[in-house]
């Protein structure tokens, strides 16, 4: 695999991509390591099933620490309206405290549609490759550095607004969580788009992520960008 960083900085973003790419295969795969220029977007990303790029970029200058709430399931609605979805997305809000944070994110999410459409994964879905940024992410939050192992691609990525399976039985009763009654039951995951909004005080119109076509190449991107950084 060859990664390019062109931002000259994001040093520990890079190696930890490096370090997770030794678990998977990662023939003919580049990587480019950008800061982007898409108007409103804090970070930006694609996977070019042309040539088997993926580009992922973040905006300069953000301030941190920044909040931002990405679809990453769905629940049924019991009585949808007339031409309506019989389900709707289920949020997970993050704070992200550095442009490494973002950049992992990004890269955990398109590093997911890779291993799907490579056959290495199935699951290709815009919320479980949120899932699996996020998984990339708290796991780079607790990585020791370039040298030290990473965890494996999972089979699927964990949801990470629901309680994760512990490998030791605990001795004390788990406290009540209170999403599990919130989500009684989940829909499949095949939203057809992916949408994330801004957290807080700062909530925008959902930005909306589809299948692209440019100049020939079928592009599975995680927000939509005016033109491609690369």
């Amino acid at each position: 695999m060859e990664i390019k960083n062109f931002t000259g900085t994001l040093d520990a973003a890079e190696a930890f991509i490096r370090a997770k790419a030794e678990h998977f295969d990662t023939d003919g795969l580049s990587v480019h390591i950008k800061y982007t220029r898409a108007k409103g977007r804090d970070l930006n990303g694609y996977y070019r099933l042309d040539d088997s790029r993926i580009v992922v970029a973040v905006k300069r200058r953000l301030r941190y620490p920044r909040q931002a709430a990405y679809g990453v399931g769905s629940q049924p609605v019991r009585s949808p309206r007339a031409g309506k979805r019989p389900y709707r997305l289920v949020w997970h809000e993050e704070t992200f405290r550095s442009p490494d944070d973002l950049l992992v994110f990004a890269a955990g999410h398109e590093v997911w549609h890779y291993v799907c459409h490579s056959g290495q994964r199935k699951g290709d879905f815009e919320t479980k490759a949120n899932c699996a940024g996020f998984a990339w992410l708290t796991e780079f939050r607790r990585w020791a550095g370039a040298g030290t192992a990473v965890e494996a691609i999972p089979t699927l990525p964990p949801r990470p607004d629901l309680p994760q399976p512990t490998t030791r039985p605990s001795p004390v009763a788990p406290r009540p969580n209170l999403t599990a009654f919130l989500l009684p039951g989940l829909a499949p995951d095949r939203t057809p788009e992916f949408r994330s909004r801004p957290a807080g005080r700062a909530r925008r119109r959902p930005q909306t992520s589809r299948t692209h076509q440019h100049e020939g190449a079928e592009q599975l991107s995680l927000f939509d960008f005016a033109a491609p950084d690369g």
